[in-house]
């Protein structure tokens, strides 16, 4: 058995909260930490909250936390946390901004990618907005899993800050295809993030959710679509049009 010696720090866990949209809530527990490093959480009864009201509201729950909520629909805030006459606080970020990735407006960045089909990449003025880049793909040449999609020329794009999610517009035919995006780590561990089948004909956002705990910063590798389902064989066209990245404020 550890014995927590006398507090000498305060901290919270996690060390920021960020919280997508107004009426999202989130967690947070206080511990106190010792000059070895051990930690305990205290008890919601001894800490003070400071923070602005108008925009927070924090609230212990049964399990010795807190619970924070969103009053605000945007911005940053910062909760002093104080207990033992130590001190220390916690960044609750409100909102999210969307950073442009790739506008797709210029295709000389990215190239094809394909697995037992064959394709091309270019680009094309019918983009949602503007002009976007335009796969063809022939998944008439096996019947096992068929893959199109791009990747950089560089092989790995990197993105800036912290992003929780990606978003893509994707103009389908609707032939329910699993969508796949791939991120690398700081780490250099390579995350594959599957959303779902695109099932509906048309112009779609697609939302490709980071997963939680990655270690930042991450770079993008690669975006594809699969058919696998074997006794399905067709050629078709997939439109791709602003690659954003969704970062907590």
């Amino acid at each position: 058995m550890t014995v927590l010696g006398e507090p000498a720090r305060l901290e919270t866990g996690p060390r920021r909260l960020n919280l997508p949209q107004q009426g999202a809530k989130g967690t947070c527990e206080v511990n106190g930490v010792d000059a070895a490093g051990y930690k305990a959480p205290i008890d919601p009864a001894d800490v003070t909250l400071s923070y602005d009201t108008g925009a927070l509201t924090v609230t212990p729950d049964a399990t010795g936390s807190f619970t924070v909520t969103a009053r605000a629909g945007s911005g940053e805030q910062v909760i002093t946390i104080t207990a033992g006459g130590l001190k220390t606080a916690l960044v609750v970020g409100i909102g999210t901004t969307q950073e442009v990735v790739d506008s797709f407006g210029d295709t000389a960045n990215r190239r094809v990618w394909t697995m037992r089909a064959t394709g091309s990449v270019s680009s094309t003025p019918g983009g949602r907005a503007a002009d976007g880049l335009r796969l063809d793909y022939d998944f008439t040449q096996s019947t096992e899993t068929r893959g199109i999609g791009i990747w950089p020329v560089v092989d790995r794009f990197p993105v800036a800050g912290k992003p929780t999610a990606f978003k893509l517009w994707v103009e389908s035919e609707g032939y329910n295809q699993r969508t796949r995006l791939e991120v690398f780590d700081k780490n250099g561990t390579l995350h594959t993030i599957e959303p779902a089948f695109i099932t509906e004909p048309g112009w779609q956002q697609i939302t490709y959710k980071v997963p939680s705990g990655i270690a930042y910063p991450i770079t993008l590798r690669r975006v594809y679509f699969n058919e696998i389902r074997p006794h399905m064989q067709y050629t078709g066209t997939l439109i791709l049009d602003e690659l954003t990245a969704v970062v907590a404020n």
